[in-house]
């Protein structure tokens, strides 16, 4: 029962996201030529390790000639769990194809957790993910991917002690697909 609810809210969240990617399409082939640049992006980003997929807005605060910066907030949903990524980004370059360096903190939250000293039955934990990689989005909005590497730092705290953490490392790497909206 609890797989099938799983399925329901994965389906539900990739429906939301197609719908929306879908009305948007039409400005994929649209040329800019007023020199404005794109900033929003809405996109979904699939992860080799726990947080399997999340569904995020990004923004960028500051662009440059060489180096622009952005912050992402996203939401994802699991079984029994649900995190919010939240990170920011520095990206190379004015055209298409960017080199990205990002940092991302995803706080988690597990609720089939069994504690047996306490009464709250949900575990806790923090990734932080450097990350490193390729960044396609056009500067007058479109089709947005990117593929980044990044090592898994897991920080799992004690129940009982929050700054007593159970540190890991993993290996890793995350796709994004998406459309950055023109400005209009």
């Amino acid at each position: 029962m609890q797989q099938l609810n799983l399925q329901k809210r994965i389906t539900g969240a990739l429906i939301l996201f197609l719908i929306i990617f879908g009305f948007s399409i039409t400005g994929i082939c649209q040329v800019n030529n007023s020199g404005t640049i794109s900033r929003n992006t809405l996109y979904a980003d699939f992860a080799s390790k726990d947080v399997y997929y999340s569904i995020n807005f990004d923004h960028i605060f500051r662009r440059g000639n060489k180096l622009s910066y952005s912050y992402r907030a996203g939401v994802s949903i699991l079984k029994d769990a649900y995190s919010f990524p939240i990170g920011i980004q520095c990206f190379t370059g004015l055209k298409s194809s960017h080199a990205e360096f990002s940092l991302t903190l995803i706080p988690y939250v597990d609720h089939s957790a069994k504690s047996m000293n306490s009464l709250d039955n949900t575990d806790k934990f923090l990734y932080v993910e450097p990350g490193v990689g390729y960044r396609y989005q056009a500067p007058g909005g479109g089709l947005f991917f990117k593929a980044i590497f990044t090592p898994i730092i897991l920080l799992d705290p004690a129940s009982n002690d929050f700054w007593k953490m159970d540190t890991k490392l993993f290996a890793g790497g995350n796709i994004s697909i998406g459309y950055t909206f023109p400005k209009r």
